[in-house]
């Protein structure tokens, strides 16, 4: 009879030594999976939040979610503002022509439109700051102000233009077309000025933004985790 005491006893202890195993495999198996989704979130958020600082993300997120375009259109826009004010915002150009000076990410000349994105943005609450180079001293706006006044012209001065931009077909040519439309009827440069635009908004902006590239999908939070660790 002894024996078989020890048979069970030791059975008992085998059994609640598996079962112990086994809880402690599950919780494993569970941290390391929190873990992973936890450093796949950091990662994805940490990548976003040091690309967004740029103006340059910025201004492309902008024609993205607010304005509606799609990558061919964001290529020869961001081509046009490169060229104007290389993203940014607070760029002057004291000396213009005609005695005039340009100020913004677009260049926005003091001819006339400079003015309009001051009153615009002091009627819609936003605070001017102030600059001086060049021998002059100029009001500055807030890159958030400029995106949201780029909105209000493109929707009530060149709403045509706007139009169909937002039609242009998705490809390298459409990019390069996209910034003939924007350098013609936006930024109204000189012709001089227009095919070096052209061709970069094909050259250097598709083949950055035109594909499916990590930073194009990441800063709008597209991907999911599987798509990460791809």
């Amino acid at each position: 009879m002894k024996p078989q005491k020890s048979s069970k006893k030791n059975k008992k202890k085998s059994l609640k030594k598996n079962f112990i195993t086994a809880i402690f495999a599950i919780l494993t198996v569970g941290i390391i999976s929190a873990l992973s989704v936890l450093a796949i979130y950091a990662f994805k958020s940490g990548t976003r939040a040091a690309y967004s600082e740029t103006g340059e993300a910025r201004i492309r997120e902008y024609l993205i979610s607010e304005l509606g375009f799609n990558s061919a259109a964001v290529c020869g826009i961001m081509s046009n503002i490169s060229a104007e004010s290389k993203f940014d915002e607070n760029a002057l150009n004291p000396n213009d022509s005609g005695g005039t000076f340009s100020y913004g990410i677009c260049q926005w000349n003091s001819g006339g439109r400079y003015y309009s994105l001051i009153d615009w943005s002091e009627k819609n609450g936003y605070s001017m700051g102030e600059m001086t180079a060049g021998g002059i001293t100029v009001k500055t706006v807030p890159l958030q102000a400029q995106l949201e006044f780029m909105k209000y012209e493109l929707e009530n001065v060149v709403s045509a233009k706007y139009s169909e931009l937002k039609k242009i077909e998705n490809t390298a040519a459409g990019a390069e077309e996209a910034a003939r439309i924007w350098a013609e009827s936006y930024e109204i440069c000189a012709e001089r000025f227009r095919e070096k635009r052209i061709k970069d908004a094909s050259a250097i902006y598709w083949p950055k933004y035109g594909a499916d590239t990590l930073e194009r999908v990441m800063d709008f939070g597209k991907m999911d985790s599987q798509e990460m660790v791809k």
